[in-house]
């Protein structure tokens, strides 16, 4: 279903005075994304990897449009390889590494989603500016897909874009979260994330805890990323505003509706006793002692955008 958002005025981000908004684009292809060390494009990929879609350099490639991916909690770019290479010809698509993940695993982890964002910002404003005014390909289509924690520095990142390029993208793609601004810890989940945190994902989520081992690095650091990534989350969710950033284009919500559907069993009684201990065990360190975001928080989304929201429902997990 659609449904039409609203403009919040003064919340809504604006262009910094004197910047040009691009002019319309004058059409035909666009360049492929360039190589940046941030942005996993399909010829960043690990040979390895390629050599899984060896139809991808098959087909004459004539993108119209480009897609930005930001990933979630713990994840990496190449395990989104299939929606880089599965891209049609028009469609160019990059994934954003960040710091500490995947092939940057070297690096030390943010500690902050600002920091995140400065990341990002430095890696990818030369790109971005292309499509800006007086760029190579000013006023071309860019569009952007966030996935969990994404969705909150994609809608950081669109807040700096019209602020100090005037750019807007053609479409938001916004996957199974709720706003920046709904934490999803209570304080005594934070608490725990900080202070014990094997303690925290046996609430959470048990399996997590396979990964912590004191005598291996590689294992230890996958750890790491989940207890820092939703730390670091829940720090950014409780001071973000409200709208703080209203995007001047639709935005397609998808929402996995298992999570919904488990509270509802749950409330019903028609949980496995093993089931009710874990809901209960994962309630207890959630945001208003909800095992995750409700429906409800997701829909907010509608509030964040001048334009539709589209909702796709879909019966699946919290996955991209």
């Amino acid at each position: 279903m659609a449904e039409a958002g609203y403009s919040a005025g003064a919340l809504a981000a604006k262009p910094s005075d004197g910047v040009p908004a691009p002019a319309a684009y004058k059409g035909g292809p666009l360049p492929t994304l360039p190589n940046k060390f941030g942005l996993a494009t399909f010829n960043a990929l690990p040979d390895k990897i390629k050599k899984r879609y060896p139809n991808y350099g098959k087909v004459a490639r004539s993108p119209l449009i480009r897609l930005f991916c930001f990933y979630g909690v713990g994840d990496s770019a190449q395990a989104w390889a299939e929606l880089i290479a599965g891209a049609p010809p028009w469609c160019d698509v990059g994934v954003y590494e960040f710091k500490a993940h995947g092939y940057r695993d070297d690096e030390e982890f943010d500690e902050t989603m600002e920091e995140r964002l400065e990341d990002v910002w430095d890696e990818l404003l030369s790109i971005f500016k292309q499509h800006a005014a007086g760029g190579a390909i000013e006023g071309a289509p860019f569009a952007f897909y966030a996935h969990s924690a994404g969705t909150d520095l994609v809608t950081m990142l669109g807040k700096r874009l019209r602020e100090e390029l005037a750019l807007e993208p053609a479409i938001v793609f916004m996957v199974d979260q709720a706003p920046p601004n709904v934490p999803f810890l209570n304080d005594f989940g934070y608490q725990l994330i900080c202070e014990d945190p094997q303690k925290f994902f046996d609430h959470f989520n048990p399996s997590t805890n396979m990964w912590y081992d004191n005598e291996d690095e590689s294992r230890m650091a996958t750890f790491n990323r989940w207890k820092d990534g939703l730390r670091m989350l829940n720090e950014y969710n409780v001071r973000a505003e409200d709208a703080f950033h209203i995007f001047n284009c639709p935005i397609h919500l998808t929402i996995g509706m298992l999570g919904s559907e488990s509270v509802k069993a749950a409330k019903e009684g028609k949980l496995s006793p093993e089931m009710m201990k874990r809901h209960e065990k994962r309630c207890a360190i959630g945001h208003r002692e909800q095992p995750s975001f409700s429906y409800e928080e997701a829909l907010q989304w509608r509030r964040w955008t001048t334009q539709s929201c589209e909702v796709l429902e879909v019966m699946t997990e919290h996955s991209r």
